[in-house]
């Protein structure tokens, strides 16, 4: 049999292989609108967990909903005791956290298959499922046994507490798997610089205070002394431009014993207030601390470096 003929038999197998176990699994009752598996309003869920054999990912909010964070664990490596397992991080939440509270309840399927006997969940992955999703509302915890993918979508058989059997939407699980990382808001201000009211920069005995309003046809942002408010500040704008977009690259374990060289205090237009502090990098990177997290966490050294080293004209223009 020549090469060609081999790999025609080969998907031929393939396919029959795919056909007679999507024959062998049970017939799902189909509908042409979604069917609610798990009830409730979104702005009742309190806390999502998605654990596989890879993550642990814990995305939970405050009861207003204005806090969100995202805690990520990594399984310990292979053959490696529980107790070697990776520490978990926290970030505060993206706004595609907003969108996944939104989804995830209540919770809805386009397929059911109802309660499945033992051998009837076996090619579903459902037998000693590995992977399982929680919704918390309240003080009570949904817990989902997520399985295999279905054949031909790409979504997984799930099943409830309760053992009803349906089809979970791969779309409502997407951010949740691999990481979590585009749930992961790594920004080390957080705000948008048109969100910027006001800031206070200190590097040793020095102290400069800094507003930012609109131009009056309202289509530039001004940064200015509060002395001299219709005077703009071209260099300590371009300087708070470059301090919000400095993103965490991971997080450190502990701070440099030393003071900081810089610290810098924003607030934003609803007067919420962040504080960043810098230290010198003394090795690749470079390490901050911003009340944003709840550790220090890693920068680029390059970035940091750029803006302690013009921070000397924030206290120089316009004076």
């Amino acid at each position: 049999m020549n090469r060609s003929l081999m790999i025609h038999a080969l998907v031929a197998l393939c396919t029959t292989v795919a056909a007679v176990l999507a024959w062998q699994l049970p017939h799902a009752s189909t509908t042409e609108t979604l069917v609610t598996v798990v009830p409730g309003a979104n702005d009742k869920l309190r806390q999502i967990i998605w654990h596989d054999p890879q993550y642990d990912v814990t995305v939970k909010r405050d009861k207003d909903a204005r806090d969100v964070q995202v805690i990520v664990r990594k399984a310990p490596p292979a053959g490696k005791e529980a107790s070697v397992s990776p520490a978990a991080q926290a970030y505060p939440g993206s706004a595609a956290t907003t969108t996944l509270f939104t989804k995830m309840l209540p919770l809805q399927s386009p397929r059911l298959f109802g309660k499945l006997k033992s051998a009837e969940v076996k090619p579903m992955g459902l037998e000693s499922p590995t992977t399982r999703l929680e919704l918390t509302v309240g003080s009570e915890a949904q817990v989902i046994d997520v399985g295999d993918a279905a054949y031909g979508t790409g979504d997984f058989y799930a099943r409830t507490a309760s053992g009803e059997v349906f089809v979970l939407p791969a779309a409502e699980v997407r951010e949740l798997r691999f990481g979590a990382n585009a749930l992961q808001d790594r920004a080390l201000v957080g705000f948008e610089r048109n969100a910027v009211a006001h800031l206070a920069v200190h590097a040793g005995m020095q102290t400069r205070d800094l507003l930012q309003r609109q131009s009056d046809d309202g289509k530039k942002t001004l940064l200015s002394d509060p002395a001299e408010p219709d005077v703009a500040l071209d260099q300590a704008s371009a300087w708070v431009d470059r301090l919000l977009k400095l993103r965490a690259m991971d997080l450190a374990d502990t701070l440099p014993t030393s003071e900081p060289v810089l610290t810098v205090e924003l607030w934003d237009k609803q007067n919420n207030m962040v504080v960043v502090k810098f230290w010198p990098a003394t090795g690749a990177n470079a390490v901050a601390a911003s009340t944003r997290f709840a550790t220090p966490v890693v920068l680029a050294k390059a970035a940091v470096d750029a803006v302690l080293h013009d921070v000397d004209e924030i206290f120089k223009e316009g004076k």
